[in-house]
């Protein structure tokens, strides 16, 4: 999301004619027996959660910096997870965008590493650097997972975190699965096709991400899914959001229907990532897919 030059702000002046639009109808979700054993997860889990920041030197082949990173770890209760989940923020977002998120999924077994941009973020990057600054990134969430001591590893990202995040999936041989939140990148034609899952959850095609970019990432998976939550904008995958995400992409309605829906994306998140980090056996897929009038398959 660029907001410089003329274009960028042609494109702030159509991101706030689009943040007035009136928003669709949420179907109030009442989960069936599929899903039923699996609803608590919208509430907080039974894991306390410890939280800290880690001076981390990072190394790349444009230098070293000192990563911004946050640790989530569950306390407090038993058989935790030894997978955690590694997850990236977006262009001009920040770690403090996702800290909700992370909680949240913490709480429920998984320990979380919040990875942000350090030296430049998104611009520092180098000629023979793979992928820009998202591929500066990737190699910092590798570093991170290597810090973490894990033999296995989930992936995720959301916005442009959501490309440099599978860059690092696809480069990681630890990894057990990678989710996008309404990630934004394309790809036409890739070669092979991993067996770990790859999943995302997209909002409706809009003004931060007008052609959906980012649809196609999870066919190089075997298993790969990616599904539209209706009546969703961009800023309904940050938890918490603020009001400059607001300005440039829009979140229309009242705030409880805004948070009911960044619940329920939150609540999606975390039945993935359980399911990679061992501590749930069912996919997901199912689940997701009981929601009334919610979801829009865009890859089967």
């Amino acid at each position: 999301m660029s907001l410089r030059g003329p274009r960028g702000f042609l494109a702030l002046a159509a991101f706030l004619l689009a943040g007035c639009a009136s928003p669709p109808n949420l179907t109030e979700w009442k989960p069936g027996a599929t899903a039923l054993a699996a609803a608590s997860l919208g509430e907080l889990g039974p894991w306390h959660v410890q939280e800290a920041d880690i001076s981390l030197e990072v190394r790349a082949q444009v230098g070293t910096c000192q990563a911004v990173v946050e640790r989530y770890t569950p306390t407090g209760s038993t058989a935790a997870a030894a997978t955690p989940l590694v997850f990236a923020h977006g262009f001009l977002r920040d770690v403090a965008n996702h800290r909700e998120h992370a909680r949240h999924v913490a709480s429920w077994g998984v320990p979380v590493y919040l990875v942000g941009h350090c030296s430049g973020g998104w611009r520092q990057s180098a000629e023979g650097v793979a992928g820009g600054g998202a591929g500066v990134l990737a190699q910092f969430m590798r570093q991170v997972a290597d810090f973490s001591g894990a033999k296995a590893v989930v992936y995720g990202g959301f916005s442009a975190g959501g490309r440099a995040s599978r860059m690092a999936a696809l480069a990681d041989t630890r990894t057990v699965g990678w989710l996008g939140l309404d990630p934004v990148d394309r790809v036409q034609r890739e070669a092979g096709s991993v067996a770990f899952p790859m999943y995302a959850l997209l909002a409706p095609a809009q003004s931060c991400n007008a052609q959906q970019m980012g649809g196609s990432l999870p066919r190089a998976s075997k298993s790969g899914k990616s599904l539209e939550v209706v009546g969703t904008t961009h800023c309904h995958f940050e938890s918490p959001s603020n009001l400059l995400c607001h300005a440039a992409c829009g979140e229309p309605g009242s705030s409880e229907r805004n948070e009911a829906l960044r619940q329920r994306i939150t609540w999606l998140a975390t039945a993935f990532v359980r399911w990679r980090a061992g501590l749930d056996e069912a996919a997901p897929d199912a689940v997701w897919r009981e929601v009334p009038g919610v979801f829009r398959s865009l890859v089967d």
